[in-house]
């Protein structure tokens, strides 16, 4: 039988009847405690639990185990089977078995084929500690050779606690948290876990120190309504460096968005609330109304210090509509949808257009304002329609262009443009670390992850296709798609920095921090990149 990789299971499997030169090969299991990366091993009743060879402890290379310990194992008809260190991780699995390991003693046999691990071919038939075969599973010897020299691994003994094993690689963990945090919106920022409990008719919000889950701290509660559904759910993101809350009350069309503001001290603060969007600038709060029939003036600014009862003033040119990315289609009906919107020192960089807006002055809409937030005064920036942009750190302008779907550059005044992507329409884009990155679309709804650097062309970064792609300031995470799913995070330079088995619902990531929700797990697991 051919070895392969069998999904179903999540294990690397190999021939199942193999050569022994000894067939005598006898192995017993632990008799004292064995923890990999701080996690107990279950060995009585593990399917696949460590093994004793010849006072030699022994490792199960499954699919899960080896990934856990930081190493890639993969296994053909042609080159055998080949292990490697790498920038991999995976959640710890125990392999629960339906029936305990009660025997005395079990029998094993050498590893058949090739083998080669970091590159350099293993001859197991000299071997004084060689590979084993148990279970159809091929098990590695702790010896210094294999766990230090190889796989970099740090392992100890003591009388009182048994064998501990730790791998390089980073560790994905239980973040401590309680169940019902997983069931809602969550956060990680700046040291402190965020989450939601559902009690009667209020939502609690907490906090918890990542060194420290078990502490929980009561930040801000608020009342939701089930007239128009269940509990609706709630999201954190960061704003202006800061962390704020959000939730939406009603139906979705009169409905409310409300914004809390999460301090780092514990407080909380209600922010702007109703059909509504708003950034924070040096010169006070930009206010920007999406009701479901938009008319000007919707841009509005309060001064910072304003009292609490003052009428905010308006921004721009009143006729206008701001915020909005407003489009004319080719059979005369007209589409709303939300516009871009980035304050740069103080300026307000929007999308805005005439009102109303008519297949007659169409070629109106989407364009590109940049608006003083001193003089209040509107300055065109681009005369053509833009369908997104953002203004990088570098003090650029990027921006995808209705008319063709590429991405442009220019510099803040919408001069000096360069072609990005080449002939590729663009998705979704971003500066990370200064390098461009944007994805092109394909089928609908899977990503290819494209690199710029200034005088080439786009580079594709992988081969994979990506399922979603989230952009941070000096990362960019992907999950890619196919038979094993695996969220990859790259550097500034498009470089692999970390892999992670499994499919991830949901994330929230600053900094160094990931906190995430893996299919079929019922509890948030966190990572330190």
């Amino acid at each position: 039988m051919a070895g392969f990789i069998l999904a179903g299971a999540s294990i690397l499997s190999v021939p199942e009847k193999t050569q022994a030169a000894d067939p005598r090969l006898t192995i017993t299991l632990p008799s004292f405690p064995v923890t990999l990366n701080g996690q107990t091993v279950d060995n009585r009743n593990r399917e696949y639990p460590l093994i004793v060879y010849k006072d030699i402890t022994y490792v199960p290379m499954t699919w899960y185990d080896s990934r856990y310990l930081g190493l890639e194992n993969q296994w053909s008809p042609d080159q055998g089977l080949t292990v490697q260190q790498s920038n991999i991780t995976a959640s710890y699995h125990g392999y629960a078995s339906a029936e305990a390991n009660t025997a005395r003693s079990y029998r094993a046999e050498l590893t058949a084929g090739p083998i080669t691990v970091n590159g350099q071919a293993i001859d197991n038939r000299t071997e004084e500690y060689p590979l084993l075969s148990f279970r159809n599973i091929t098990y590695f010897p702790l010896t210094w050779r294999y766990a230090h020299d190889a796989f970099g691994w740090e392992y100890d003994w003591s009388d009182s606690s048994g064998l501990s094993i730790r791998s390089a690689n980073p560790q994905v963990k239980d973040a401590g948290l309680p169940e019902y945090a997983a069931g809602n919106g969550f956060a990680v920022y700046k040291d402190y876990y965020y989450f939601a409990e559902t009690d009667g008719p209020l939502n609690h919000i907490y906090r918890s120190p990542v060194s420290n889950p078990e502490a929980r701290e009561h930040v801000y509660e608020y009342e939701y309504s089930t007239t128009y559904g269940p509990n609706p759910r709630l999201s954190f993101s960061v704003r202006d460096g800061s962390l704020w809350l959000y939730y939406h009350m009603g139906g979705a069309i009169m409905g409310s968005d409300h914004y809390v503001k999460l301090n780092e001290d514990g407080t909380a603060e209600v922010g702007p609330s109703g059909k509504v969007d708003f950034r924070d600038s040096p010169m006070g709060r930009v206010l920007v109304n999406y009701f479901v029939a938009p008319s000007p003036p919707n841009l509005k600014l309060v001064p910072e210090g304003s009292p609490e009862d003052a009428e905010p003033v308006i921004l721009g040119d009143p006729s206008m509509i701001y915020g909005w990315a407003i489009n004319i289609s080719d059979n005369g009906a007209t589409e709303y949808a939300t516009g871009n919107m980035q304050v740069v020192g103080t300026n307000l960089y929007t999308h805005g257009s005439a009102y109303p807006l008519s297949s007659e002055n169409r070629r109106e809409s989407k364009r590109v304002w940049r608006i003083d937030l001193k003089t209040r005064k509107p300055t065109l920036i681009f005369q053509e329609s833009i369908d997104k942009f953002k203004v990088t750190a570098d003090r650029r302008i990027l921006y995808v262009k209705t008319a063709d779907g590429l991405l442009y550059a220019s510099d803040l005044n919408g001069q000096q443009e360069t072609l990005l992507s080449g002939q590729h329409k663009v998705h979704e884009f971003d500066s990370v670390g200064g390098t461009v990155f944007f994805t092109v679309l394909v089928e609908g709804w899977m990503n290819q992850l494209f690199k710029v650097e200034r005088g080439r062309e786009p580079k594709e970064i992988s081969g994979n296709y990506f399922a979603p792609v989230y952009f941070t300031q000096d990362r960019i995470l992907a999950q890619t798609l196919g038979r094993q799913l695996t969220l990859n995070v790259y550097d500034s330079r498009g470089e692999v920095q970390l892999r992670m088995e499994g499919n991830v619902e949901a994330l929230f990531t600053d900094g160094d921090q990931l906190l995430f929700k893996l299919e079929g797990e019922t509890s948030l697991k966190a990572l330190q990149f």
